[in-house]
């Protein structure tokens, strides 16, 4: 299993609607990212599915986003089965804001990647997004510097 899977790195998220997008980056679990050669099959998946809202324009209306962790045969992830979702009202998409939803998959499928659409039919504005798999959470505290105990 890799560390840390980046989906989305300052991804925009504009004129989204119920159809939806795949993320910027899909991983195939199967290659070596150095060598491009076949290491394993079926990799497992575990650790925190992330996503933060670095900004956003997105005010009025009543439609959310969702947020999909997918895995498919196909690296264009339209034929997914389903990992782990993260709903978010309108009223949810504010900049700064994280959230995060555990993840475990023994057996994955050859693709691994991140599909964001909205809820009902499309979402005003432009939202801009990091998505990615740690090995922890992250919190709102993240971004603070943290001191050792004495």
């Amino acid at each position: 299993m890799r560390d840390k899977y980046v989906f989305s790195n300052g991804q925009d998220l504009g004129s989204l609607d119920s159809t939806g997008v795949v993320s910027e980056h899909v991983f195939d679990m199967e290659l070596d990212a150095l060598s491009g050669n076949t290491i394993i099959e079926n990799d497992q998946v575990e650790g925190w599915f992330c996503f933060k809202i670095l900004a956003t324009t997105n005010t009025g209306g009543n439609d959310g986003l969702d947020i999909e962790l997918r895995e498919s045969d196909a690296a264009a992830m339209t034929t997914p089965r389903y990992l782990g979702t993260i709903k978010l009202l309108q009223a949810e998409l504010v900049a700064g804001a994280v959230y995060a939803i555990k993840v475990q998959k023994q057996l994955a499928l050859k693709f691994l990647g991140a599909w964001f659409k909205a809820i009902n039919t499309s979402l005003n504005g432009v939202t801009t997004v990091d998505c990615f798999i740690h090995t922890g959470p992250l919190s709102p505290n993240d971004s603070i510097q943290k001191v050792p105990g004495r």
